[in-house]
C-alpha cells in the first residue's frame, strides 16, 4: 500500500505491469482495514495532509511486520515535510528510508540542505564520505536501513554499507523516478526484509535504466519513462 501522492498514477501503473499490485490512499477510515492484507508501505511525502491516518497505516504495517519504506519527497527544502518525517521516525518503526543524497541527510541533520525536489548538488568524494558517515551512525540510532539515491546509491544500515553505481544519468530528470524506486525497494523489502534485498533492489533499477536509456538514447524523457517501465515488466525479476 502507499500513501497518496502526485505522481501515483504512474507508479501504480508501473506496479501493475510488474504483477505487483499497488493501492494508494491516505483516508482515515480505511488504512487501517486495507494495510492489514498488504505486503508492504511506502509512506510518500508527496501526501502529508492528514498525519494520524499516515500514522495509523504504519502501525498497522509495524503489528503485522510488513516493511514500511518512507520516501522523504522534499524533506531537503521543507521543514514542514522533514519535521512531519521525523515525527513519525519517533513515533513508529520505519524499516528503510529511501531518498536522494540531501533528502536522507536533511532527516539526519535535521535543517534544509538544498532546493527543490531532487539532488543536482555534485557530491565530491569527501562528500561522499562524510555523507556515508553521517547516515551510518542516523541509522544506527533510528534502526533503520537507508537508501541514498545519487551518482552512486548507497545502502547502509548500523553495520553494513553498500555501494551500487549504474542506471543511468536521464533518470534524474524524469519526475516520479525516485518514487517508483522507492516501489521497487518495498516490493523487495516485502519478500525480504534485509541490506541484501534492497540492493538487488538498486541493482534491478539501475540495470533497467540503462536498458531504457540505450533503447531511446535519440528520443526524450518520455520515451524513456515508457520504456523503463517497460523493461520492469519484461524482467519477470518480481514475479
Amino acid at each position: 500500500m502507499s500513501t497518496k501522492n502526485k505522481v501515483e498514477e504512474k507508479y501504480i501503473s508501473f506496479n501493475l505491469d510488474k504483477d505487483f499490485y499497488c493501492i494508494a490512499l491516505d483516508y482515515i477510515k480505511e488504512v487501517d482495514e486495507v494495510q492489514r492484507r498488504a505486503s508492504g508501505l511506502v509512506v510518500n511525502l508527496g501526501a502529508t495532509d492528514d498525519y494520524d491516518s499516515i500514522l495509523l497505516a504504519v502501525k498497522a504495517a509495524n503489528e503485522t511486520n510488513h516493511p514500511v519504506v518512507l520516501d522523504p519527497v522534499g524533506a531537503a527544502t521543507s521543514t514542514y515535510r522533514r519535521e512531519f518525517a521525523l515525527r513519525l521516525l519517533s513515533d513508529c518503526h520505519i524499516d528503510c528510508i529511501r531518498g536522494n543524497y540531501l533528502e536522507t541527510l536533511a532527516l539526519a541533520q535535521g535543517f534544509v540542505t538544498g532546493n527543490g525536489l531532487d539532488s543536482f548538488e555534485e557530491f565530491t568524494k569527501d562528500k561522499i564520505e562524510k555523507y556515508v558517515g553521517v547516515m551510518q551512525e542516523f541509522s544506527k540510532t533510528r534502526n533503520t536501513l537507508i537508501v541514498g539515491s545519487g551518482e552512486k546509491d548507497y545502502l547502509i544500515d548500523a553495520t553494513e554499507i553498500c555501494a551500487v553505481e549504474s542506471g543511468d544519468p536521464i533518470m534524474k530528470h524524469v519526475t516520479g523516478m525516485g518514487c517508483m524506486y522507492t516501489e521497487v525497494v518495498c516490493a523487495f523489502l516485502s519478500e525480504e526484509n534485509s541490506l541484501r534485498s534492497a540492493n538487488n533492489a538498486a541493482k534491478l533499477y539501475g540495470l533497467c535504466g540503462e536498458m531504457a536509456a540505450e533503447k531511446t538514447k535519440t528520443l526524450g524523457t518520455i520515451a524513456f519513462r515508457n520504456q523503463f517501465i517497460n523493461e520492469i515488466s519484461l524482467l519477470g525479476c518480481l514475479a
